[in-house]
């Protein structure tokens, strides 16, 4: 009786709610849009204010050699990978019985939305690796932390990364103050809101990679939990 029981819970895993494709369409590509465009900035900045001080001739040539249109490729690819890997934390988190939840699956698409994600990612990264390691405790299986380490490293990586570049920004554009008043007043304050931005990138990659490990070791632990589940549901039917 209680194999079958958990039996149909394992069945209404395989088909845990899913976001509509309309909705993906309206909601999660805008603002994964938007997410995305910070490190496209900073990867491609706008050089206008150089064009500016070139000469024509020179001004054409930079504007030719900077090709836009990589910029639109890294954007594209990159909002097609994220939105990947959230469909795939997506996935895992419906993987648990509706019942053993602690993160709704359709909760993970709050990460597009800019800032707000900052915070966000670490209830994403607690939740679902939590669901998942209760759910499979209570098949009598271990899988480790599913993941929650390395998902907390990401997030405290990316949040601390995105503050140091605010703060470099700030920090640049305090320069650009203190140079109308002194040619050489803004040179120190810029050069320290550089190295805050170069920090900030660093992290932000760093965090990148350990993004990745967290969504392999999660999906690993949602597939294992639907691997029992089957055998619950086989051994009960």
């Amino acid at each position: 009786m209680n194999g079958r029981r958990t039996g149909s819970l394992a069945g209404k895993a395989g088909r845990g709610p899913l976001l509509p494709a309309g909705r993906v369409r309206r909601v999660v590509l805008p603002l994964s849009l938007l997410g995305c465009l910070p490190p496209a900035l900073l990867l491609f900045p706008p050089n206008s204010d150089r064009s500016e001080s070139m000469d024509p001739q020179t001004a054409a040539d930079s504007s030719t050699n900077g090709n836009p249109i990589l910029g639109v490729i890294f954007l594209v690819v990159a909002i097609a990978v994220f939105a990947w890997l959230l469909l795939t934390l997506q996935r895992a988190a419906a993987a648990v019985p509706e019942p053993e939840r602690r993160f709704k699956p359709g909760l993970v698409w709050l990460a597009v939305i800019p800032f707000f994600n900052t915070i966000w990612w670490f209830f994403v990264v607690t939740r679902i690796p939590e669901s998942l390691r209760c759910a499979l405790l209570r098949r009598e299986e271990s899988h480790g932390d599913c993941g929650r380490d390395i998902g907390l490293v990401f997030a405290a990586l990316g949040a601390t990364g995105i503050s140091l570049i605010f703060a470099g920004g700030l920090a640049q554009a305090i320069a650009q103050g203190l140079e109308t008043i002194a040619a050489d007043a803004g040179g120190p304050v810029a050069g320290f809101g550089g190295s805050l931005n170069g920090l900030g990138v660093l992290m932000i990659l760093g965090g990148i990679a350990c993004f990745a490990v967290f969504v392999a070791r999660v999906h690993g632990a949602a597939s294992r939990l639907r691997e029992l589940d089957s055998i619950i549901q086989e051994s009960g039917a």
